[in-house]
């Protein structure tokens, strides 16, 4: 690993094992990888809203969906900010 990797080791490990698991290049696991990775931030805000909110299942719902459709939650997850992005999907877990 790099040096200047080094603060972002686990982060690139859990793409490495995805990548070895797989079979596959990196940079072919990149992108579905991405996708689980917004797909469990969204699910971090749908708890936040509904633990510390006390928001009904709807609301919910649709906080995680406006979540979902920001425009830079989805520029950063359509360009490869894989380090950003994981930031962002423990956000809201902190939080919560």
């Amino acid at each position: 690993m790099p040096l200047v990797w080094r603060s972002k080791t686990p982060i690139y490990y859990a793409l490495a094992a995805v990548a070895s698991l797989s079979g596959l290049p990196t940079w072919e696991v990149l992108s579905p990888m991405m996708a689980v990775i917004l797909a469990v931030a969204l699910l971090g805000f749908f708890l936040a809203a509904r633990e510390l909110l006390r928001s009904n299942m709807l609301g919910a719902l649709a906080a995680m969906g406006l979540v979902g459709l920001d425009r830079m939650v989805v520029h950063t997850a359509v360009h490869p900010y894989y380090n950003q992005l994981w930031g962002f999907m423990t956000m809201a877990p902190a939080i919560v």
